[in-house]
């Protein structure tokens, strides 16, 4: 019996040890190499990820948990030398895709109209969820550096000018609108409440805000004019410029991040205010009216008031997001690791993205041992 037992014993190891070996595949999935920089990060109305790249480059995948793909086109970017900044710039920069729906969208950011070497700024523009990209001119010459769309049909999109580029009839073409602004010559965000309502953002401590869709405008005060900022160093730097970067009508506030630091105001009575927690990045999701926060602590929360919130998941990033986007009630997050989240009420889900249309490369160092190779 013994021994019988022992037979077993040795029976169970072989299974146990062997079975790793032959029952499992290996991974044969590469590491997506993202060539370029990312400035944000893009989502359709059915989930499916894209990245763009300063260098033209185009990856998306069809589902967080899926393998990603090479997009097109793949936009040749070619350094031009400015002999004003004395300075070589990007001829294709691709920074973000704008979705109406599904299956249409624009694809903006510092781009050739006619593919030669001129200074003209185009867009691609897509009706089959990217499959293929149609090179057209907006009309304008602007670095494209932000676009706000929605369901209808209409794109507002705002830049390097004094400029408001506005479509109804999702994106195929453009009118051009002047704003007021005084003392800025670039728009860094725009957020639109329907096709009349909306507000703006600049580089030079500016906030417009319309009712007739940019026909007219009116300034509103800013943080920094209410002296709301802490008195230091840094804040002493930010003379002249204060950049609004972001900002969002949220119910009857606005919320705006001048800088490095998030405040918000009644709209009807503008009067900044910091959150009850140290909020670092903010994204209004416009179905349900809830605004996703991560905070200092790379925690994700959700506010329904200004004074009323919540933590989503106990889990945090584990490094500082790049941008975000809230779609379908979760928020989409992609991080300076390259890592891709998806946050909502079920949980976190933290994502590599990972390709099998690129083979995995091979180490640059090769050593073999005796019953090993490494590298």
């Amino acid at each position: 019996m013994h021994k019988f037992m022992k037979q077993q014993l040795i029976v169970a190891l072989i299974l146990i040890l062997t079975t790793p070996v032959f029952g499992q595949s290996k991974d044969r999935r590469a590491v997506l190499d993202i060539q370029g920089r990312v400035r944000e990060i893009s989502v359709s109305p059915n989930e499916k990820i894209w990245l763009v790249t300063a260098l033209g480059n185009i990856y998306y995948t069809n589902h967080i948990d899926s393998n990603w793909h090479f997009g097109n086109p793949s936009v040749e970017s070619k350094a031009l030398f400015d002999i004003y900044s004395l300075k070589l710039i990007e001829k294709q920069g691709l920074n973000r895709i704008s979705f109406f729906n599904k299956d249409t969208a624009i694809m903006t950011g510092y781009i050739s109209a006619n593919n030669e070497e001129s200074k003209k700024n185009g867009y691609y523009f897509t009706k089959d969820a990217g499959k293929n990209w149609e090179l057209m001119d907006f009309g304008g010459d602007s670095w494209i550096y932000t676009v706000y769309t929605d369901k209808q049909g209409n794109a507002w999109m705002g830049g390097l000018s004094k400029k408001i580029y506005y479509s109804n009839d999702f994106g195929q073409s453009w009118k051009t609108l002047e704003v007021a602004l005084n003392k800025s010559d670039r728009i860094y965000s725009i957020d639109m409440i329907d096709a009349q309502n909306g507000i703006a953002g600049s580089e030079n401590n500016e906030i417009i805000m319309t009712t007739d869709n940019w026909e007219t405008s009116k300034n509103i005060p800013t943080p920094f004019d209410q002296k709301k900022y802490p008195k230091n160093e840094r804040t002493k730097s930010l003379d002249p410029y204060k950049r609004i970067s972001k900002v969002q009508i949220w119910n009857n506030c606005i919320v705006l991040k001048q800088e490095e630091e998030v405040f918000y105001s009644e709209i009807n009575n503008i009067d900044w205010k910091s959150f009850p927690i140290k909020v670092c990045y903010f994204e209004l999701d416009k179905d349900s009216k809830t605004l996703f926060v991560i905070d200092d602590n790379l925690r994700i929360l959700s506010f329904t008031t200004p004074n009323n919130y919540h933590l989503i998941t106990n889990e945090t990033l584990t490094s500082n997001p790049i941008d975000i986007k809230a779609v379908n009630g979760s928020l989409f997050i992609v991080s300076f690791e390259n890592e891709i989240y998806k946050v909502n009420q079920n949980g976190l889900i933290r994502s590599i993205p990972y390709t099998t249309e690129r083979k995995i490369e091979e180490p640059g160092i090769v050593k073999q041992g005796i019953k090993l190779i490494w590298g």
